[in-house]
């Protein structure tokens, strides 16, 4: 740090003792092989995608463990992810825990037809905010579980909205 701090290079140390997405982790990598050749693998029912190869995962359980090892040395290709994940189809960003990923996608896909809604919140309890995350949702064209909506008025008749419109 010091020798870069030299050079005029901004840095600092990082609060954390492990390496991530970085192939300084490789010495180490030992017990978590081991480890991951033991995990019961079962079919995702939803596809899930991988920022190392900005790709849904593979279906074969050997490259499964191969990337799961892998995300630990090769960086985050975030933009390339988000930007195929929008391609794909996807519109729709849920950050799901705290941090700034969910203006990383906005800053991304810029005027590209997108929602961003984050569900952890500081300025609203958990309920208030799961409420306002199935709202951007239904708004968008989810279809939400009733318990995650406020009540609906006798007579009131839901509508969703698809890509062509409401419907």
């Amino acid at each position: 740090m010091r020798a870069f701090r030299a050079r005029g290079v901004l840095s600092q140390v990082l609060p954390f003792r492990s390496g991530f997405h970085t192939p300084m982790l490789e010495p180490h990598l030992g017990p978590i092989k081991e480890a991951a050749g033991r995990f019961r693998l079962h079919p995702p029912h939803t596809p899930v995608w991988s920022g190392t190869t900005a790709a849904p995962f593979p279906e074969d359980e050997a490259r499964v463990r191969e990337l799961f090892v892998r995300h630990l040395l090769e960086p985050v290709r975030f933009r390339q992810l988000s930007e195929a994940l929008h391609s794909a189809g996807h519109r729709v960003f849920v950050q799901v825990g705290p941090g700034a990923l969910g203006s990383l996608v906005g800053d991304t896909l810029g005027a590209h037809d997108h929602l961003v809604v984050a569900a952890n919140s500081s300025q609203r309890t958990g309920l208030a905010q799961l409420r306002r995350v199935a709202t951007a949702l239904w708004v968008a064209g989810a279809d939400v579980a009733p318990a995650l909506t406020p009540k609906a008025r006798a007579g009131t008749v839901r509508s969703r909205r698809s890509r062509s419109g409401w419907t």
